[in-house]
């Protein structure tokens, strides 16, 4: 599978949209932070938010296929839970020492451990709350019944695996047999033609992210990815958006967007920055661009192999602003679907990203390869000159499309900013 088979065409664009079952492409970076942010904020049931989002998805997902292709026997079932585990970029799942009545699961080359690990060193306490729910889920829809699943070892905690004790529970699953369907249909309109070669980018990118490895590892750009549900980030995000001010209080309502926002930064700049350095991106792609705005075109061509929506750059006015639309960003269109009508836009990652590759090309200069430094990365996000993203429009507030609004934070130092640029 590549990256363009990840996106969604342009030409799919119409009608209903494409919710249930869509899976996006993330780097490390990115899942890293938005997990270790949920786990991180005390006084919410962090690991209740991970586990339900994950088990949800993994059992519905499981669920429609073994009714689909018909599967017959407890072992078909745990060989395709196995199967769609490794194929996201998680790890490798063994289940072969668990039954209806219980027993061990095990995960190795755990994304989410590897990645804190690598980044932040050993959290001292298990981290796999998604793997966990995970196979609770997969559980569920092999055998229609709950199981507990608690991670009893990590290797966030020194240990050579994860390993999670199953133990089967009585009463009724407790995740949805399907999502429910939206109660009022929403269309898209047309996208605006690109205004850049967008299949000459994907295709000289086309063999960079190769499958899982035997561990459940996608490498790509220096670091991992995985292919994961749309539904799953949603549910995580929105939850811990609601999750935060019921348990700590109204005056910290704002924190969920902030930090989920700051999660977009992080992933673009480590992922995107990871790109332009590339041996592939300076090899395939430098070649076809003339201008620095070309290479936020590029960017934009890029994004929309990876699930995340077809996005359009409606305006740019070099080192000033940028006008970004997003058709089907799977947070808008996803928020409206999942949780109805909303007060209020909803596209945090969408911001971070936009925000990050202005910055990338404007503030820094991502076309001289610098080394991706947290300095470098304070240098980009923390000045008078970073770019921050409005929300203009969203799906989830019935709009027809998305729309992102990129400017520095103080306006009036975009002169000193264009003549550094020179």
């Amino acid at each position: 599978m590549t990256m363009l088979d990840a996106g969604l065409n342009a030409n799919q664009l119409s009608g209903a949209s494409p919710v249930a079952g869509r899976r996006v492409i993330h780097s490390d970076h990115y899942n890293l932070a938005l997990v270790r942010t949920v786990l991180t904020t005390e006084q919410i049931d962090a690991r209740s938010i991970l586990e339900t989002a994950s088990g949800e998805v993994a059992f519905q997902t499981l669920r429609q296929r073994g009714k689909t292709e018909k599967w017959r026997g407890a072992k078909r079932w745990l060989s395709e839970a196995t199967g769609l585990f490794g194929s996201t970029g998680l790890g490798d799942l063994d289940l072969s020492s668990v039954t209806e009545q219980g027993g061990e699961a095990r995960v190795t080359g755990s994304h989410f451990t590897d990645a804190w690990v690598k980044k932040y060193g050993p959290p001292g306490q298990p981290v796999c709350a998604v793997a966990g729910g995970y196979i609770a889920g997969a559980l569920a829809a092999a055998f229609d019944r709950p199981f507990s699943v608690v991670e009893v070892a990590c290797v966030g905690q020194g240990k050579s695996g994860c390993r999670f004790r199953v133990t089967p529970l009585d009463g009724e699953v407790p995740f949805a047999e399907e999502t429910p369907p939206l109660d009022t249909p929403l269309s898209l309109p047309a996208p605006v033609p690109p205004a850049f070669d967008e299949l000459a980018v994907v295709a000289a990118l086309l063999d960079v992210l190769p499958s899982a490895d035997p561990e459940g590892r996608i490498p790509a750009f220096g670091g991992t990815v995985t292919r994961l549900w749309a539904e799953l980030y949603n549910q995580i995000s929105f939850r811990f958006e609601r999750e935060v001010p019921r348990a700590m209080g109204n005056k910290f309502a704002n924190l969920p967007s902030l930090v989920l926002v700051e999660a977009g930064h992080s992933c673009a700049f480590h992922t995107f920055g990871g790109i332009m350095r590339s041996d592939e991106w300076r090899e395939r792609v430098v070649p076809l661009l003339e201008t620095r705005e070309d290479w936020l075109h590029a960017a934009v061509a890029v994004i929309n192999t990876l699930g995340w929506g077809t996005w359009r750059v409606q305006a740019l006015v070099p080192g000033e602003r940028a006008t970004i639309r997003v058709y089907d960003s799977y947070e808008g269109t996803g928020y409206r679907h999942r949780f109805g009508k909303a007060e209020s836009a909803k596209c945090y990652f969408s911001r971070g990203t936009a925000a990050a590759l202005m910055n990338l090309l404007y503030v820094g200069d991502i076309t001289t390869a610098p080394e991706l430094t947290p300095s470098y990365y304070n240098q980009l996000f923390r000045s008078p000159l970073s770019f921050r993203a409005a929300e203009s429009r969203c799906r989830a507030i019935d709009d027809p499309h998305c729309e992102l609004l990129v400017n520095p934070l103080s306006a009036g130092l975009t002169t000193k900013l264009l003549r550094g640029l020179r």
